[in-house]
């Protein structure tokens, strides 16, 4: 526990020096969504001339996601000069992270991100009220101020929470629609009107809720892509943060349905496939062809069956 408690702590003292409740993210790879159309923009301001020939050379050389699996369904090769440029530039700046998170040319408040470490401080506080530790108090405050800044990313038009683009002094909201806009449902911040708005969008079936819900990104978007990395496949890992937002709010039976089926929906596609990385959203399948050199992400993972095993464990 005083590791759990050193580690939240010191994400909360590097970034969020604001005190605004919301952590900044200063690589795509941090979020755990690394390929999402929500970083397009903020890559887009590193240009591939100003990245060191060493650091493309590098990537050249060593990358091997691209080999091991289908590269169409990778990030492209630009997105990785631009990954490995944020590493070198963090080591040149020593790992230092008051002058990372001051100097990143990518830096992002992430709505899902925000969304864990909301709902993290809230059990944090739990388990430490349950053993009568003081210290309960604060992380319980930090999720309140979180879950309340979460709400401050609401757009109504859009109907999503918004992620903020804080790289360089900026802030820009991030207008993308991706699986990421139901991440606040996990850390309670939608209320009742934003609630039944998010639940039209998700259970759109030209957005969210086709044959196998729920698409990483929404499948009207034009930044949709039926194989890519968070682009659009559907991950029984994301579809287990949206069934535990919705848990939240089984007291509306709307909620509660969606609820069931999605469990439902996810255990039957991984059933029925094995345990994929991630799946296609318009059939179920992994392995359009049925060879696994062609299958969507890796075989045997283990992200699949730790959510399988959780959801049979929880709810059946």
């Amino acid at each position: 526990m005083p590791k759990v408690i050193k580690y939240h702590e010191y994400l909360k003292k590097y970034r969020d020096p604001e005190n605004g409740g919301l952590l900044t993210v200063v690589h795509p790879w941090e979020s755990g969504t690394d390929n999402s159309p929500r970083w397009d923009n903020s890559l887009s301001k590193i240009r591939l001339e100003d990245i060191p020939d060493d650091v493309k050379i590098i990537v050249n050389k060593y990358r091997s996601d691209d080999k091991v699996g289908d590269p169409k369904h990778r990030p492209g090769l630009d997105d990785y000069y631009k990954y490995m440029y944020l590493v070198w530039l963090f080591s040149s700046w020593k790992w230092d992270y008051e002058v990372i998170v001051k100097k990143s040319p990518f830096a992002v408040k992430d709505i899902l991100f925000n969304s864990l470490w909301c709902r993290a401080n809230e059990l944090l506080a739990e388990i430490l009220d349950g053993i009568n530790d003081p210290q309960a108090e604060k992380f319980r405050n930090w999720s309140v101020r979180t879950r309340t800044a979460l709400q401050n990313c609401w757009d109504e038009k859009l109907i999503s929470y918004k992620d903020i683009d804080v790289s360089l002094g900026n802030h820009d909201f991030v207008e993308e629609n991706t699986i990421s806009n139901f991440l606040p449902l996990w850390a309670g911040a939608p209320k009742e009107p934003e609630l039944e708005l998010l639940l039209n969008k998700l259970e759109d079936p030209k957005q969210y809720w086709p044959k196998v819900p729920i698409p990483t990104t929404s499948l009207d978007s034009p930044k949709f892509s039926l194989t890519r990395y968070w682009r659009g496949p559907t991950w029984p890992i994301t579809n287990l943060f949206v069934i535990e937002g919705l848990a939240r709010y089984v007291a509306n039976e709307r909620a509660k349905r969606m609820h069931r089926s999605l469990i439902d929906k996810t255990l039957e596609m991984i059933k029925k496939n094995g345990f994929y990385e991630y799946f296609d959203p318009t059939s179920g399948v992994a392995r359009p062809d049925k060879k696994d050199t062609f299958a969507l992400g890796f075989g045997t993972f283990s992200w699949t069956a730790a959510v399988s095993i959780y959801l049979l464990h929880k709810y059946n």
